[in-house]
């Protein structure tokens, strides 16, 4: 991420350190919630509630205070740095630590003997939260940008969430929005053709998003 301008130790301490303790304190919340519930056939629940649901939310929250909430914002933007350079130094941290929180939490539930069969092969499990945790991450970042306020892209991003999980049902029969519903993999992790397609809008719009945050980190006047 740093340039000759901004060493590498200095730039690692101004990372959010809530993304790195986060992430871990959820992981080891919902592993006591499915140990408690594991005798009671109800451990596949607490599994897909936090590989579906809560990790895109945890995703969509930290990435909207990951650039604007740096001390070091304007140190950065008077260094010969890109957008796409901070975009990309910023949120694959983040990336990587959601990463590894998924795959540390679904080699626990192997190890406490929950199946996770249901939601399909490990690529397509994989999917089932990659592909709504990058769609918040964009949303994040592009909302916060927008708003030049990093509590405003929490905000929008966790409304969304609400709003999508309250009328799951609701959007998921409709031709359209269901393209749109960040918990489809989730719900229907063998739709086929159905789900594959909301993956794939899913995706698109994340990557337009990442490209209009890049543009909107750009004008750099706007946030300082």
């Amino acid at each position: 991420m740093t340039s000759s301008k901004i060493p590498l130790r200095y730039a690692m301490k101004t990372y959010r350190k809530e993304q790195f303790w986060m992430p871990p304190a959820f992981l080891a919340l919902f592993l006591i919630l499915t140990a408690f519930f594991l005798n009671e056939e109800r451990a596949n629940g607490m599994a897909t509630a936090f590989l579906g649901y809560m990790l895109p939310l945890i995703t969509g929250i930290l990435a909207s205070s990951s650039i604007l909430s740096d001390p070091a914002l304007e140190l950065h933007f008077a260094s010969p740095i890109s957008a796409w350079r901070l975009l990309a130094a910023r949120y694959g941290v983040l990336a990587a630590v959601i990463l590894a929180t998924s795959l540390v939490f679904q080699g626990c539930m192997v190890w406490m003997g929950v199946d996770l069969a249901y939601l399909g092969g490990f690529w397509q499990r994989q999917l089932v939260w990659l592909v709504p945790s990058l769609a918040m991450l964009a949303l994040g970042c592009f909302t916060a940008l927008a708003f030049r306020q990093a509590t405003s892209g929490s905000v929008f991003t966790g409304g969304l969430w609400i709003f999508q999980l309250t009328l799951r049902g609701y959007l998921l029969s409709k031709p359209l929005a269901r393209n749109l519903v960040l918990f489809m993999g989730a719900t229907f992790p063998m739709g086929g053709s159905m789900l594959v397609e909301n993956q794939i809008s899913l995706t698109l719009t994340g990557v337009g998003l990442v490209f209009l945050s890049a543009f909107l980190l750009k004008r750099q006047e706007r946030y300082i």
